[in-house]
């Protein structure tokens, strides 16, 4: 496993759980990215994973993914993500964007509503 080429910086912004995700999510990094996410979900308000920094996902990204949105819905909770191109065309071949919301910047996640409880 070369968990250098995933970084993972978690960050707060008002009640935001920010995660700031760049490099390769795949199978030898997605146990550091889950643990990340799994912290951040435990703290209060809603959560915004910005894997605008990604340059290569692979299917256990997209489930890492699945699984995060399925935990925060199941606590009443915002999940957004923010999506570079690549991550934006696994989730398109996936079918799995109008499952979850997206963004295509942070900007865009904090302005519309990503603190409001999830309506799922």
């Amino acid at each position: 496993m070369n968990p250098a080429r995933l970084q993972v910086a978690h960050t707060q912004h008002g009640a935001h759980s920010i995660l700031t995700v760049a490099g390769e999510l795949d199978l030898s990094t997605s146990e550091p990215m889950r643990a990340a996410v799994d912290r951040a979900l435990d703290t209060a308000g809603p959560v915004v994973i910005d894997l605008g920094g990604i340059e290569f996902m692979d299917s256990s990204g997209l489930v890492l993914l699945m699984r995060a949105h399925s935990a925060a819905a199941s606590q009443g909770r915002r999940l957004a993500i923010i999506a570079s191109s690549p991550v934006a065309r696994v989730l398109d071949i996936a079918g799995v964007r109008p499952v979850l919301t997206v963004y295509s910047t942070l900007a865009e996640a904090l302005s519309d509503g990503a603190g409001e409880p999830c309506a799922r």
